[in-house]
């Protein structure tokens, strides 16, 4: 490899890399940087995070005896999948009651903040009537 193509191959990996650097203002308690070079600042695409973590639910000791809805989005071929992890849970887990996807509503994609969460709503207030300890939402393909 040439030299030049080694450097625009380098120059390239920095425009793309994960930090970028951006002239700061010179701080009061920084030493006075010599005149003409400029002062440069690492920063972070990451940020803060804005979030607020909540617990995840304890996972079941067992499926048998516990009410598992499924629940589909129109994933690729989760209407084949769907049946058959069902179908494969009561082989497994005899007391098992499965409610299949078509007994209960389209598991849309979530809602953006700020606006109706019908769609959301519907979905919770099915799982709710149904009883469901636990939902297998599409087939992870």
């Amino acid at each position: 490899m040439k030299s030049s193509s080694f450097l625009l191959l380098i120059a390239a990996a920095l425009q793309s890399s994960l930090l970028w650097l951006q002239p700061a203002v010179a701080q009061i308690t920084a030493p006075p940087a010599p005149p003409g070079e400029p002062v440069y600042k690492v920063l972070s695409p990451l940020g803060e995070s804005t979030t607020k973590t909540v617990a995840m639910a304890p996972r079941l000791d067992t499926l048998d005896g516990k009410t598992v809805c499924l629940v589909w989005n129109y994933a690729f071929k989760s209407d084949v999948t769907l049946p058959a992890i069902a179908e494969e849970l009561k082989r497994l887990y005899p007391g098992i009651k499965i409610v299949p996807h078509t007994a209960m509503p389209m598991a849309e994609l979530p809602e953006p903040v700020g606006t109706p969460r019908k769609d959301s709503e519907a979905l919770e207030a099915a799982l709710k009537a149904k009883g469901a300890q636990a939902v297998i939402a599409g087939n992870g393909g």
